[in-house]
């Protein structure tokens, strides 16, 4: 009450969304869905672009049926899995090019013929020798491999699927029918983690190891964890490395970006056509688009934080198979949820 007896209460009703708040709901929503298509439909026209070169990587083959469960169904094929791959990309038309003729025509600025092909390996398992190569020599097929150096590295031996170091012999024999190999560390440590001086020391020792057990000059590396920054470019150059090969999806085009050499890696989860499909334009733009959103949360807490996350998640999921459709799965679900979680922000305000 004033002093005239008059109530100070508002007597005018409370405010409700009208059309226009349901409409600039709506566009709240619409508009980033808008954007979002436009870039896809941007990247999917320069993908239809490109050609060049696809680098397709493994890590480990495993003699049993069917995939690994959790980590390894994204790391680990079966022989009979990694044959019926092969043999889908020939049937249709890609060409497997072998690890000199790829070198050679990074060295000479060449361009690679269209949906041309080269076969490549991580870590270095003996199972590369003994079911991968075989596999592959029968179809006139050799490989570029990046080897883990010490045998006790943790990746050789993985829970579930412990697999040795190739051996000096079965290198020089794999060397001898037109393979050639790279490196990819000594004990497989992100070298974001290192030292310059301990880093130093990853690149004289593991190439040494390779060199000795080759016979050949070591010029390749395979960058553990897909972890670059400037430090290790630098640091790969002075020790006489002249490629630098990520694991980043996407094709080896004209211009060639030394130290930034894509390769796509291949599940066990995938079949022969469903590998295939994922190297077509929209497959390599989903492909990418998943790989963003991996990254993310390193580039967000740096590697030193992010790797001990990541493998208590592996451990959770460890009952789980963990293929690209599995993690698209998830980022459809959060996708999904961030959504519905603005829309009652929304209603609410």
């Amino acid at each position: 009450m004033d002093h005239y007896g008059q109530s100070n209460s508002c007597c005018l009703p409370c405010p409700r969304a009208g059309p226009l708040d349901t409409m600039s709901a709506f566009l709240l929503f619409l508009l980033p869905g808008l954007a979002f298509a436009v870039w896809v439909t941007v990247l999917l026209w320069a993908e239809k672009k490109k050609k060049g070169l696809c680098v397709l990587l493994y890590h480990r083959i495993h003699p049993e049926e069917g995939p690994k469960k959790g980590s390894e169904a994204l790391f680990s094929v079966s022989a009979k899995r990694f044959e019926e791959q092969l043999d889908a990309l020939k049937n249709a038309g890609y060409k497997f090019l072998s690890p000199m003729e790829v070198l050679s025509s990074l060295d000479g600025g060449e361009p690679f013929p269209d949906k041309s092909i080269l076969i490549a390996f991580d870590d270095g398992c003996d199972s590369i020798a003994t079911l991968a190569a075989p596999l592959m020599m029968e179809r006139e097929i050799t490989g570029l491999v990046f080897q883990t150096t010490h045998e006790n590295a943790f990746v050789f031996h993985l829970p579930g699927n412990p697999q040795k170091r190739c051996t000096p012999e079965q290198i020089h024999h794999l060397v001898s029918l037109g393979w050639k190999w790279g490196v990819h560390s000594v004990h497989h440590a992100p070298p974001s983690t290192l030292s310059e001086e301990k880093l130093e020391h990853d690149f004289s020792s593991s190439i040494s190891w390779v060199e000795n057990a080759s016979g050949q000059s070591v010029e390749d590396y395979a960058i553990p964890g897909n972890f670059h920054s400037e430090k290790l470019m630098e640091t790969a150059a002075k020790a006489g490395i002249k490629r630098v090969w990520s694991a980043s999806p996407g094709l080896i085009t004209l211009p060639y970006i030394q130290g930034a050499l894509p390769r796509m890696g291949v599940e066990g989860t995938s079949t022969g056509p469903a590998l295939v499909n994922s190297l077509s334009p929209l497959g390599r733009v989903l492909r990418q688009g998943l790989s963003a959103a991996k990254r993310a949360p390193v580039r967000l807490l740096g590697p030193k934080v992010w790797l001990p996350v990541r493998r208590g998640i592996f451990r959770l999921l460890a009952p789980f198979s963990l293929s690209r459709k599995f993690w698209g799965r998830i980022l459809v679900l959060l996708t999904v949820g961030l959504i519905l979680l603005l829309i009652l922000v929304t209603s609410q305000g």
